[in-house]
């Protein structure tokens, strides 16, 4: 890795450099997955804090027509008018809509959360860390078919360089300042419920 490189995976992600891709988050799989309400919590906190945060998100299903069903409708609610990129291809990152939609927002650091983990998650999070972008994998915000999270995945993940990252650290540090004008908004959707209390969360 040059020293390029290692300086931009160390740089803070932020409103300007960032990007939200949510892959997969769906009624019909949450049907199937392990903790699916607390899942549930941290994928909503992560979309209310990046909509408060103007963070460009996009939004990706599979198969939505069958069993895997819609797009979770807290979801959709939160994005409402925006378009939800549909696929047949497993992993989205090969999907030229969702690449090029990637692209476009001009960000190099792609922040994923997928259900399930394993594969909607972890897929694209190595196609896009391959491509040289900044991949971070929002766990507690991936759906899991098992109980806890698989070695191999986590294994593969951080030796291709993506970063682990949960809900309320990588809001906190998108936000990056106490004094930002929407800080209290954006604690009152965090999984924690933290609040700021004098100056400091």
């Amino acid at each position: 890795m040059s020293s390029a490189t290692s300086h931009t995976r160390l740089e803070p992600v932020s409103p300007r450099n960032a990007v939200l891709l949510f892959v997969d988050q769906q009624q019909g799989l949450f049907s199937r997955i392990h903790q699916p309400d607390q899942t549930r919590r941290n994928v909503l906190a992560l979309a209310r804090s990046a909509r408060l945060l103007e963070l460009p998100v996009v939004l990706t299903t599979a198969l939505s027509a069958g069993p895997n069903g819609p797009q979770l409708t807290e979801l959709t609610e939160t994005f409402a008018g925006q378009d939800i990129i549909d696929r047949t291809l497993i992993n989205a990152w090969r999907d030229s809509r969702v690449h090029e939609a990637i692209t476009r927002t001009g960000r190099g650091k792609v922040i994923i959360a997928g259900t399930g983990l394993d594969v909607c998650a972890q897929l694209p999070a190595l196609a896009s860390a391959a491509e040289g972008y900044d991949a971070y994998v929002v766990i507690d915000a991936c759906g899991r078919f098992e109980p806890v999270p698989s070695i191999a995945t986590i294994s593969r993940l951080t030796q291709a360089g993506v970063a682990l990252v949960n809900t309320r650290v990588i809001v906190l540090e998108t936000m990056a300042d106490n004094a930002h004008p929407k800080a209290s908004e954006i604690y009152a959707t965090l999984p924690a419920g933290l609040v700021i209390m004098d100056g400091d969360p």
